[in-house]
C-alpha cells in the first residue's frame, strides 16, 4: 500500500486487519515512527509497522521498517 502511495495509518491498519482476518487472533498492529511514537501518516524512511498474531498455536511477530 505504501508503494502505491497510501500513507494514511488507519487505512493501512484496516486493510491489514482485513487480510489477517483469517488468522485466529490478531494481537496488535502498530504503525509508529522510529522513536516508537504513534503517527497518523506513514513517513517513508521513519516508520515501523509492528504486527503480532496467532495462527493456531504459533504466535507470529513481524516488524517492517519503511
Amino acid at each position: 500500500m505504501v508503494l502505491a502511495k497510501e500513507l494514511d495509518v488507519e487505512t493501512i491498519k484496516k486493510e491489514m486487519l482485513h487480510i489477517l482476518g483469517e488468522a485466529d487472533k490478531v494481537e496488535y498492529i502498530a504503525i509508529v515512527n522510529r522513536e516508537f511514537k504513534a503517527i497518523d501518516t506513514v513517513e517513508v524512511g521513519n516508520t515501523i509497522i509492528l504486527v503480532a498474531t496467532w495462527v493456531g498455536k504459533p504466535r507470529l511477530i513481524d516488524n517492517l521498517w519503511i
